[in-house]
Formats: C-alpha cells, sequence, structure tokens
C-alpha cells in the first residue's frame, strides 16, 4: 500500500515529514495527503540550509518516508506523523543519523546480534512562555520525588500521555515526579534499537504538543534552572538478545557460547556473561570520544558536574546509580545495561533526540561484541564499585568537563570515523564548535560580577 493509499484511507488531512538534522533537533516538513497522488514516488524535495555540513551545490535533497513509522497524532486525528531517512542525488545521504543507525543495527544482525533498549525520558515543565516553573509552589519542597501533589497538580496532561502511548501499543507502565520541581518521567516497554529510537522521536514531539494544548511548555533541557537536586537525564538500559529463532537475552551468565570457552572462568561480577563483560567493556572504553554525541550542548555538562544520579567518573557497578553504567537487579529475561551519561537536547518546541545516540550504542555493539581477549575482562572488573580492589582516586577517569573538551576526543577519535563515518564526525564537530564559540563569545553576568574590579 503507497503511503497515499494509507494515509487517505485513515481519514489524514496532512503528514508531518520528519527527518533528524545533525545536531539532533527534529525538523518536519507539512505535506498535503492529496498531493502525493502527485509523486511518482513518496519522496518529497527539499532544502536543508543549517541542518548540515553542505556546500552551496548540494542544495536539493529528498525525504524518503518510512511508512512502518506512519503515526496518526491521537489528539488531532486529521494528522499524522512519519520519519524519513535523507536522500541526495538518489544515494543515502552520509550525514543522516538514521540511515547510519540502520547501517549499524544491520552489521551488528549479521554478528548474530540484536540490540534491545529502553529509554527513561525526564522533562519540566514550565509556563506558557518558558519563564518560569509550571506550578512555583513545587519550589518550597526540599526533594519533590514521588510527591503525589506533583502528580495529581498536572494529571490531565500525564494522562493524556499515558493514554496516547497506550493507544500507540508502548505499554506505558510508570509516571513519577522525579526530585526537582515540575519534573516527571514517564517508563515505557522496551524494544528493537531502531523502533526504539523512531518512537522517542515521536515521543518527545508528542509530549510538547500536549503540554502545549495544557497550557504548558515542556523542556527536554538537561538543566532548565540552578540549584534544583536534579536534572533532565535520558537513562538507557540496554541488552543484546539473539539475533535468530529463540528470543535470548544474552547478558545474563551462560546464555552466550561464547562462555563454553573462558578458561574455566565461571564467575563474575553480577552474574553476568563473557559477552556482557565485553560489552561493557566497549561502553567504558568509548565514553570520552562519544560525549560530545550523547551530550552535545554546553548545558549538558553543567549537568554532568552534579555528581547527583549522575556519575562524571568512568565506571560500573550493580544497582548503584553512583555509577555512570550500571546492572540493575532484575529477572535474567530483562537483564541490562543501564547508562547515566545521556541526555536528550533540548530546543524550543519540536525538538527530539536523534539517532546518533543509538548509533554509537550500535557502534559500541558491533566493535567490542568481538573482543574475546582479557582485556574486556580487565577494563570492566577495574572499573567496577563492585570490586573488592576498586580505587576511586586511581581507578576511573571523569568524562570531558565541556563541550570543546568532548568535540576534541570525538575529532581525534579513529572508532567513530570508522562507525558513523568521517563525513558526519567532521560536520558533527564543525556544527558544535560553532555552537561553542557562540557561547564563550556570550557576555554573562557572572563575568561581570566577578571581574568588576580589575
Amino acid at each position: 500500500m503507497s503511503l497515499y493509499e494509507l494515509a487517505n484511507d485513515s481519514g489524514v488531512e496532512f503528514i508531518l515529514f520528519s527527518y533528524g538534522s545533525l545536531v539532533g533537533e527534529c525538523k518536519t516538513c507539512l505535506v498535503p495527503t492529496h498531493s502525493l497522488q502527485n509523486y511518482k514516488t513518496d519522496q518529497v524535495c527539499f532544502s536543508s540550509t543549517n541542518d548540515y555540513m553542505i556546500n552551496p551545490q548540494q542544495y536539493n535533497f529528498n525525504l524518503v518516508p518510512d511508512v512502518s513509522t506512519f503515526i496518526i497524532l491521537p489528539w488531532k486525528k486529521t494528522f499524522a506523523w512519519i520519519l524519513c531517512n535523507i536522500s541526495y542525488n538518489g544515494k543515502p545521504f552520509a550525514q543522516c543519523p538514521r540511515t547510519i543507525l540502520q547501517k549499524l543495527r544491520t552489521e551488528a544482525l549479521d554478528m548474530g546480534y540484536l540490540m534491545k533498549c529502553g529509554f527513561e525520558p525526564e522533562f519540566t515543565l514550565l509556563n506558557e512562555d518558558g519563564s518560569a516553573l509550571a506550578d512555583p509552589l513545587e519550589s518550597r519542597f526540599e526533594c519533590n520525588h514521588h510527591q503525589t501533589r506533583a502528580i495529581m497538580s498536572f494529571e490531565p496532561f500525564l494522562t493524556e500521555v499515558h493514554d496516547a502511548m497506550h493507544t500507540l501499543g508502548w505499554a506505558p507502565y510508570m509516571i513519577i515526579s522525579e526530585a526537582s520541581p515540575c519534573q516527571y518521567e514517564i517508563n515505557f516497554n522496551f524494544f528493537d534499537v531502531l523502533l526504539m529510537a523512531d518512537r522517542m522521536c515521536f515521543l518527545k514531539f508528542m509530549i510538547k504538543e500536549v503540554a502545549r494544548k495544557h497550557g504548558f511548555l515542556a523542556t527536554f533541557m538537561p538543566m532548565p534552572f540552578q540549584n534544583y537536586p536534579c536534572a533532565n537525564g535520558l537513562h538507557t538500559n540496554m541488552s543484546i538478545w539473539k539475533a535468530s529463532g529463540e528470543e535470548i537475552n544474552l547478558l545474563p551468565g551462560l546464555q552466550s557460547s561464547d562462555d563454553d570457552d573462558d578458561g574455566g572462568r565461571t564467575e563474575r561480577l553480577f552474574g553476568l556473561s563473557k559477552l556482557a563483560y565485553n560489552f561493557i567493556a566497549g561502553l567504558l572504553s568509548h565514553v570520552e570520544e562519544s560525549c560530545a554525541i550523547v551530550c552535545p550542548t554546553v548545558n549538558s555538562y553543567k549537568r554532568l558536574k552534579l555528581e547527583k544520579f549522575c556519575s562524571n567518573m568512568i565506571t560500573w557497578g550493580g544497582n548503584d546509580k553512583t555509577v555512570l553504567l550500571r546492572v540493575p537487579n532484575s529477572e535474567s529475561i530483562s537483564r541490562s545495561v543501564w547508562n547515566g551519561c545521556l541526555f536528550q537536547k533540548g530546543q524550543p518546541r519540536r525538538a527530539v533526540v536523534r539517532e546518533p545516540i543509538c548509533s554509537r550504542l550500535s557502534s559500541s555493539i558491533q566493535a567490542d561484541l568481538c573482543n574475546t581477549s582479557t582485556s574486556a575482562t580487565t577494563i570492566a572488573e577495574s572499573s567496577s564499585t563492585s570490586n573488592p580492589n576498586f580505587n576511586p582516586k586511581t581507578n576511573p577517569k571523569s568524562v570531558p568537563e565541556s563541550l570543546l573538551e568532548a568535540l576534541q576526543k570525538l575529532e581525534s577519535s579513529e572508532f567513530l570515523r570508522e562507525k558513523l563515518g568521517t563525513q558526519l564526525v567532521d560536520a558533527f564537530v564543525e556544527l558544535k564548535k560553532k555552537e561553542w564559540r557562540d557561547y564563550s563569545a556570550h557576555f554573562t553576568k557572572w563575568e561581570k560580577e566577578k571581574y568588576w574590579n580589575c
């Protein structure tokens, strides 16, 4: 069935053709359903200016919609949303994040592995113009974590988001108020990495639009205010599954054939498989160079410096929220690695997290699941806070302290250039360095108060 037939039969009058910019914003083109009758294919032409690093001769690109991502907006039934890949001159565009994620996912499948992940998106509700909290009274609480008042004050908005997710089949199972005022987290079921990235794009769009409908502004900015206990993150639970046949989670111990040849070693921390150690070692090894991708704004590093429920040390452990990677207590079938470093780039209105996050995770899979040397075990054990020999003063490195430092690590990374493509890395670094230069040129109240008596 063509996209036109699907939309027309569903009573959809307009379709939001959505694509991700290189730096994490979600852009859309509004396409009337009737106009699709005039296209030989479902592709639409668009011009890109500041979304990617392109030369003046590269102007018109094509949006290639993925019909499997077609969603009718639950709050506006005559509108639909669809995610697109980007092509240029009939070929996949090298800077398209979704295309890169698909490529890396395919490489992992060819190795026999399917990555699944679950996101824990956090956001803050502000008043309509974004100048203050949606409910200033909440700032009077020392900690808002699981406060009944915080939930019931915004119950109409929160339940409308839940009902939409439930209607879409996403299995939402918990909504909580987080520690900071007007801060919330919505938990829902984990899925295949590509499907989860696509759903996260739509979820951020939906939360923002439903909030606006209720007279609020939802922001995913890591630190929208100072002096509150908890920042907005995108905690991510990752697991590796057998790609074909019976669904088997390969992270619990003795679930992987690699364990059959492990030098008699059968006891590992938290009952993990050798494959899980390889995976954790790979993630630990690439934290510094990938930090600019998963924490791509100046504001991100203010969150990482909180050191509260957001470790800035490159460590891992068990059910311990002071580490960067942890293995929560769970049944074997849902055993996962929790990553606390990631956050969602928050811009006014329809900004969404894009797939570079998942591209990074997928690239770590495909590079490090093959690591069968003892170095994986050494890296994993020396960085674990649960290891009796762990020394917090000498063992762990820290994440980059600023966006500029993170960009320098990324720029020199041969690993990410190989996995994500040199063109994407160079373009991303250049765009974000421009952002850093803009930030550095900004005159602040702090420096005026600090240096007025020079």
